[in-house]
Formats: C-alpha cells, structure tokens, sequence
C-alpha cells in the first residue's frame, strides 16, 4: 500500500496534483461480503453498477458521503488504472527517501490551501470514497488533488459547440463535445457514466474516469448540459475552486444558464477554462471564458456557438498564453475545421451530423490527416465523444475507438435499449486500417529511435509514408534522424516534403523549417 502510494508522488514536482489511489480490484472485491450481485448489475447500499459495451455506469443515490462510499465500493477496484493512465501523462522524476517526505509535506500543505474552495459536501463525497478503503488507511486529500490536474496541466484538449433554432433542422437544441487526455486508447477504455441522486439540488449525469469526483462534461435534470475545454491564460490563482467542482455545482443547483452563470461569476476560481453550457428549456447555449479574476460571456449567434481551446472575446485578447494557444498548435486548425462543417450545413444539422461532426478528421481543405494529428476534430486521444439532446434529457456516448464506435443512447435514469447510431463505417475500409498501420510503424520507429537503432527506425518510418503518402509526422521524423545520422541531403529532402504537404499545425512548419536550416 505504502510502496504504492509513495510511487506515484514524484509525479507532483513534475505538476502536484495527480491522483494518488491505493487500491486494487481484488483487494475491495474480495474482502468485503456485502454486495448484491445480479446478471446485469452489482450493487452496494442505494448504489449499482451495471457494465454495457466496455462502458462504467454508475448509479449513486443518498448523502454525498453515501454517494462517495457507493462508488468506491462499487468501482474503486478501476481507480489504479485511471491513476496509470494520467501518471503516463507525466515524465517519470527519480527520487530518494527525503524526496518523497518532503513531496508528501508539500502535498498536505497545499491540500490545506485547496480545501476551503470546495464545497463541504463533495469533500465529504471524497471522504466517503476514501472510508470505503479504511482497510488500506487512504487519504481523501488524496482524491482532490486529482481534480487539480485540469487546472495546473490544462490536459482537457477539446471541441465543442451547440446549434439550435434556424441552424437545425427541427430547431431544437444539441450540444456535442470531443475530450481529447492523450494516451492512445487508454482513456477511451475507462469510460465511465456516474447517476447522482443527491440528498439536495438537482439530479444529474458525468461522464468522466473512475475515481472522478468533479464533472467534467454533464447534464442536469433541468436541461443544463455543461463542458469544459482548456483554455490558457496569465491569469491564475491557487486561491479558488478547481475547475470541475465548479461544473459539478452548476448541475447540482443552476435550473437555466442564468443561473448557471451567476454560479460561476460568483465562484472565486483556480484556473483558466471555457466552458460551453447548453440549456434545453430555452433552447440556448453560452460559452463562458473564465480564469481566476475575469470573465467573458459569448452568447451563440443564429443558433450557434462552437470552442476549442483558445479564448475569442476581448477580455483575453491581449494575454499572452492566449495568443500562442491561438496562433500556434491545433487549437485553431480544429476551430476552422467546425466552423466550417457548421456553416455548410446550417439550416440541415441533425443529430447524426453533430455526430460526423464529432467523428470528422480531416482539415479545412478536406483533406484526410494522420491518424496522430491533434489538429483534428477527432483526434489519436480523443476520450470520449458526447452528443447531448437536453430538450428530452438524452445522450449519447460514443464506444472505442474515439469517435468512430457506436453511439449508445442513455437518458437520465440510464440506458435507452434499441436507441442510438451506428459506428463510423469508415473503420471497415482499407484507407481507416492503413492510417492505423502507419502509425503502429512510428510507433516502432520511436521505439527504435529511443534504442538508438537508427537503420531500423528508417525502416519504419518510410513503411509509414508508404501506407500513408502524406503522414508529415514520418517525414518529419524523418529528416531529425537523417540529421542526427548525419545525412543532411537525406534530412533536407524529408522537411522539404512537411512542408509542401503543408500541415495545419504550424508548429510543425516552423520545426521543419528550422531543420532545413540546421
């Protein structure tokens, strides 16, 4: 338990606040006798859970401690996995015994700090999920610093937007998100749904990770859809709430986006965020820019409104962060890709369309990417795709990978058997499996290249160009080992061809550019 633990605190030099969880499957499960099992589902006190197309679904019912206590009885045995899958996030720091007594001071020091910005009742969630492991002596603190790892590290690349009224076709309101965590695969297969019926406030759903106390993306029973992308801003603050107990409180109390927004103007906050929030009763959708001390409200415009992961009003037009997240990277190249795929075909945006939307990977010239672009709608780490409908309380949550699987359709009380859209037919064809092949090649490549088995990396690498002309990441990759080899005609040839495939990343023109020069 301790070795455990201690394993995962070096972590917090590199960025503090990641999950620290002690537990294993076998540990929970078998030593505890209480549980009702079925054919469908697993329960515990007020709380089950059901397991449906490789997907966690949670229901939670009580008190916030007995919410918390449900959960991890019932899902704390995936916690591990969540708690790898954000560790490969990070690079791995080396240290000694005083290192990790020093780091674990630091950590309760700032836990103090974080603590009083968050409301009592989803600490006591946490506790609840803590005291369901008293066996193995946990530490709820433990818990909240894994909901400041949006906040530090800004990891929840995004897109998002809502179209309602004139812009779809029976002018009823839908809301669809990508969340983008990096890791191929590895979020996409922790998927998890959590129904909470709480004590007090509003019913609502999160889609989120095990151990996932906060939202991140969610809608209440009053038709309140929130999700949040990152957005970077000079402005910050350790004195404020993490992002996703804010989102949290606006399902639990907003009954309309007024509401939803006063919550958030009224809430001190940690971080930067935008934070797309649809309403199905009025039929209308805002983005709120916030960071710790500022604020901007975007209102859609004919119906609709679309984010990903830079800032468009004028309060954040001058900040530094904001402008290299908006002129460089794949922020923008993913923002002109939706408006775009909005403007042609508004009027006609059905939920099926939302939902190519969601599944679209190609640029503004329509032209199909690399797989591991992160420039694209639907990108290599794209978590989970959400598409809500909150005028009826549904949604739907695509199953791996990305994008493409089937969309499964639930309401508020749980899944909609014989409902929802089918997976992407292009993960059947020729063209979908050779993009897979040829990034499995750079893969190997890396891999090569890391054990310094340069003829072997080549090898690789142009076996990627050869099931994908135009994968610039292979060229470029490329010409950076010709030039550690020394071939420099060979690494001028390679950057001359990133650039005349011209990438919309433009970090990756500037690097190629750089690499001519070298």
């Amino acid at each position: 338990m301790d070795q455990v633990k201690m394993r995962y605190k070096k972590y917090f030099i590199y960025l503090p606040f990641i999950l620290l969880i002690s537990c294993t499957a076998n540990r929970v499960i078998n030593k505890h006798n209480n549980y009702n099992y079925s054919i469908e589902r697993i329960a515990h006190g007020k709380g089950y859970l059901e397991i449906k197309d490789n997907i966690f679904i949670l229901h939670l019912k009580g008190s916030h401690h007995e919410m918390g206590y449900q959960y991890g009885k019932l899902l704390g045995y995936k916690f591990d996995d969540t708690l790898r899958a954000f560790e490969s996030l990070f690079p791995k720091i080396p240290m000694g015994a005083f290192g990790k007594w020093l780091l674990d001071r630091y950590i309760y020091y700032k836990a103090r700090k974080i603590e009083k910005y968050v409301p009592a009742e989803y600490i006591e969630e946490m506790k609840g999920m803590a005291d369901s492991f008293k066996d193995y002596d946990p530490d709820y603190r433990i818990l909240l610093f894994f909901h400041v790892l949006h906040d530090i590290g800004h990891n929840f690349a995004s897109s998002a937007f809502a179209a309602s009224g004139e812009a779809t076709q029976d002018g009823r309101i839908l809301v669809g998100r990508n969340a983008d965590l990096g890791n191929r695969g590895t979020f996409d297969n922790l998927k998890t749904i959590v129904f909470y019926e709480p004590d007090k406030g509003n019913s609502f759903v999160s889609i989120c990770w095990p151990a996932m106390v906060g939202v991140i993306s969610g809608m209440n029973d009053k038709g309140i859809v929130v999700s949040v992308m990152s957005s970077r801003s000079t402005d910050v603050s350790m004195e404020g709430m993490p992002i996703s107990f804010l989102l949290k409180k606006v399902l639990q109390y907003a009954n309309n986006i007024d509401e939803a927004v006063k919550i958030i103007s009224e809430t001190p906050r940690m971080s930067s965020s935008s934070i797309i929030i649809g309403d199905g009763k009025s039929n209308e959708a805002v983005v709120v820019e916030a960071s710790a001390r500022k604020m901007a409200v975007r209102r859609s415009e004919r119906g609709v409104i679309f984010q990903t992961n830079h800032y468009l009003s004028s309060v954040y037009q001058d900040d530094p962060k904001n402008i290299i997240a908006r002129d460089k990277g794949d922020s923008m190249p993913r923002f002109k890709r939706l408006e775009k795929l909005i403007n042609e075909n508004y009027g006609r945006i059905t939920a099926e369309k939302v939902i190519g939307f969601l599944r679209d990977h190609k640029d503004i010239n329509n032209r199909r990417l690399p797989f591991r672009e992160k420039g694209a709608i639907n990108r290599i780490d794209t978590s989970y795709s959400i598409l809500f409908s909150p005028a009826d309380l549904r949604f739907y949550l695509a199953a791996p990978p990305g994008a493409y699987g089937r969309f499964i359709a639930f309401d508020l009380k749980g899944r909609i058997d014989g409902a929802g859209y089918p997976e992407d037919p292009y993960v059947k064809t020729e063209p979908f499996k050779n993009e897979l092949l040829s990034e499995d090649a750079l893969l190997e490549a890396e891999g090569f290249i890391k054990n310094k088995y340069f003829p072997e990396a080549v090898d690789q690498l142009k076996r990627a160009t050869t099931y994908q002309p135009d994968n610039y990441f292979a060229y470029k990759l490329l010409g950076e080992l010709y030039l550690e080899m020394g071939l420099n005609k060979e690494a001028k040839e390679a950057f001359k061809r990133v650039i005349a495939i011209n990438p919309p990343n433009t970090e990756i023109i500037e690097e190629s550019r750089k690499g001519l020069r070298e």
